[in-house]
């Protein structure tokens, strides 16, 4: 990771770390430092960082009231917690409500950590 980023420093602001599981602080602290140097050496100083689990497979489910099919709408997201969103990358559209397929459920999106300014310090979530 290093690397890319030292090559490619000049075309990012922010690194987003999209992981299926739970990364250990001691490992979000490693990439967030990493991040941080290489922001300091390069023209980039001011980069914001994050970490979020992305976890498509899980118990959570949905329905949308206002259509037939109780399928949501694509795009929907919904707010669990502070940290916590589902998505539904799939589903019906407005002007076409009615099912031809199976769609999958929504995906779990948990904020880990997140960077509140400029400079990169981050706040566990």
């Amino acid at each position: 990771m290093k690397q890319i980023l030292e090559e490619n420093a000049g075309l990012f602001s922010r690194v987003v770390i999209h992981t299926s599981f739970k990364l250990k602080r001691a490992e979000m602290d490693a990439i967030q430092r990493t991040t941080q140097e290489i922001a300091a050496i390069t023209d980039r100083s001011q980069c914001r960082f994050a970490v979020i689990k992305v976890n498509h497979r899980n118990r959570f489910f949905g329905t949308n009231r206002s259509v037939y099919s109780l399928v949501p709408f694509e795009g929907t997201q919904i707010r669990l917690g502070h940290h916590e969103y589902l998505v539904w990358f799939e589903g019906i559209f407005p002007e076409r409500p009615s099912v031809t397929r199976a769609f999958p459920g929504p995906t779990h999106l948990q904020f880990l950590r997140i960077s509140d300014d400029r400079n990169g310090h981050a706040e566990e979530r």
